[in-house]
C-alpha cells in the first residue's frame, strides 16, 4: 500500500490506522501484532503524541533534528529522503512507512514498544 492510497483511504473513512499499519506490515514481511503492539505502547495510536521530554512525535515516536534525529537518518535508510523534513514526523502514514521498512531492514530496537513486544511470549496484541 502506497502512501497515497492510504493517506486516501483513511481521508475517506474507508480504512483505520491499525488496519493500514497491519497491511503495510504483511506487505513487508513484518511481524503484525507485534507492529500493532509497539504503536499501541509507542502512541496509543495518536499521531500528536509528544513524549521522551518532547523530543519524540508522532505514531512512531521519531525523534526531529533537535535529538538523535532518528527520523532523518532512517528516512534515508530507507529510501524516503525526501521525508526527511521534521514535519513528517506527524503524518502517520510516512511515519508507518518508515519504521516498517527500518524494522524490516532490522533496525526495530529503535523502537522500546518494538523491543518490549517481542519480550512477550503470549502472543498479545494490543489495538485501540
Amino acid at each position: 500500500m502506497t502512501h497515497d492510497v492510504a493517506a486516501l483511504l483513511l481521508a475517506a473513512g474507508l480504512v483505520t490506522m491499525p488496519c493500514v499499519v497491519g497491511q503495510m506490515a504483511r506487505e513487508r514481511g513484518v511481524d503484525v501484532g507485534r507492529a500493532l503492539a509497539t504503536v499501541t505502547l509507542e502512541s496509543a495510536w495518536d499521531a500528536d503524541a509528544v513524549g521522551d521530554n518532547g523530543l519524540a512525535i508522532g505514531l512512531w515516536q521519531f525523534r526531529g533534528r533537535d535529538s538523535s534525529n532518528t527520523w532523518a537518518w532512517l528516512c534515508g535508510v530507507t529510501g524516503h529522503p525526501e521525508w526527511a523534513d521534521d514535519a513528517n514526523r506527524r503524518d502517520p502514514v510516512k511515519t508507518t512507512i518508515v519504521a516498517l521498512d527500518a524494522i524490516a531492514l532490522g533496525y526495530g530496537e529503535h523502537w522500546r514498544g518494538w523491543i518490549e513486544a517481542g519480550q512477550r511470549e503470549d502472543g498479545w496484541t494490543w489495538v485501540r
